[in-house]
């Protein structure tokens, strides 16, 4: 499964296409999720994307209540940062994010 959040007119993130997008920021800025459809069928984690390469994981094998796992139960555009479910996640394989992305005004 997949889920692209873009920037919201009002702030944060949306993945819903009838909310209204701050055409510019979402420009430069994104946040990407793809979690397993089914849990022990293929991926065992969910992983976080970025703008800057920032990439995370977490583990949707045995969370409960079932999170990360199927189509009923997707992040949320926040979950990487939310205080319930930021703990969750942390980093893949060391990967350290960009600094500045090509074309930063300096």
């Amino acid at each position: 499964m997949i889920l692209v959040c873009l920037p919201k007119l009002a702030g944060g993130f949306t993945a819903k296409p009838s909310d209204a997008l701050d055409d510019e920021r979402a420009e430069r800025a994104f946040l990407a999720y793809a979690w397993p459809a089914e849990r022990g069928e293929g991926l065992d984690f969910a992983y976080f994307l970025d703008e800057h390469e920032r990439i995370l994981m977490a583990d949707s094998r045995h969370t409960e209540p079932r999170r990360l796992v199927g189509v009923d139960a997707p992040p949320s555009c926040d979950d990487v940062s939310a205080e319930s479910t930021k703990a969750e996640w942390r980093v893949w394989r060391h990967k350290l994010p960009r600094a500045t992305l090509p074309f930063d005004k300096q």
